[in-house]
């Protein structure tokens, strides 16, 4: 026997409510688990940059997320490209993290 639309309609409530409380949950651990803030420079095993912006991706579904980073490229010797070249450079990928500057 079907539901009536009335029950549909507060179960999907429900199943909204569910997976905002999911999504707030996972954001939270990913934004505690974060080692990297704006102005850090990081090296993955292609390329070295400097973090310009952290971004979280969630998948509630499968209660994962993902942490990348929008970057400014740096030479070896740590100084930005002409170009101005931007690159994302990905949490699972970094090798070591570069202190200081030269």
């Amino acid at each position: 026997m079907k539901i009536s639309d009335e029950t549909r309609v507060k179960l999907d409530k429900l199943q909204q409510d569910y997976n905002d409380k999911c999504f707030q949950l996972i954001e939270e651990e990913a934004v505690v688990n974060n080692p990297y803030e704006k102005g850090d420079i990081i090296e993955d095993h292609y390329q070295v940059g400097k973090v310009l912006s952290c971004i979280i991706k969630i998948n509630v579904n499968r209660r994962i997320y993902e942490i990348s980073y929008k970057c400014e490229r740096l030479t070896k010797k740590l100084k930005p490209y002409r170009g101005g070249e931007l690159t994302t450079v990905y949490l699972c990928n970094v090798e070591r993290a570069l202190t200081s500057e030269p």
